[in-house]
């Protein structure tokens, strides 16, 4: 049963927030079956280099254009963390432009524990560590398994 789908379109004003999706688990569930995926996985435009440099300057370095330019494509990245009804689950740090995730009493992917699956409230929380395409599509499908 689907409990949960989600698309997004991000931009560069979304980079370094977190966007929170919960859902709602019931009784009689044995696992999550979680696909989340998104492009695209870099971009190299010149407007990217200008980000490279700002990214340098705000840490108090300095990096030339050239040595920026060396540096693309710059990938994107977004991550999936997951909490239950007691906690956190786990987490996906990965740059994996599509990951399928299943978590049960049994067994989970790596990152995350295997738990029984309660009835309760769940939230997928899909954090944005860099945007460097000016748009960066994500899509989120969680399904339970009886």
């Amino acid at each position: 049963m689907i409990l949960l789908r989600e698309e997004r379109e991000l931009t560069f004003k979304d980079e370094s927030k977190h966007t929170y999706h919960p859902f709602l688990v019931r009784d009689k569930v044995t696992a999550l079956s979680i696909i989340f995926s998104y492009e695209p996985g870099n971009y190299g435009g010149d407007d990217c280099v200008e980000r490279i440099v700002g990214a340098y300057l705000k840490v108090g370095r300095d990096i030339d254009l050239e040595d920026a330019k060396k540096s693309l494509p710059v990938n994107n990245l977004l991550t999936l963390s997951l909490d239950g009804p007691k906690g956190m689950i786990g987490n996906a740090h990965r740059h994996k432009l599509e990951q399928k995730i299943y978590i049960s009493e049994q067994k989970a992917e790596y990152g995350f524990n295997p738990v029984p699956i309660l009835p309760g409230l769940y939230r997928v929380c899909i954090s944005s560590h860099c945007i460097a395409s000016p748009r960066l599509k994500y899509k989120l499908l969680v399904e339970s398994i009886e």
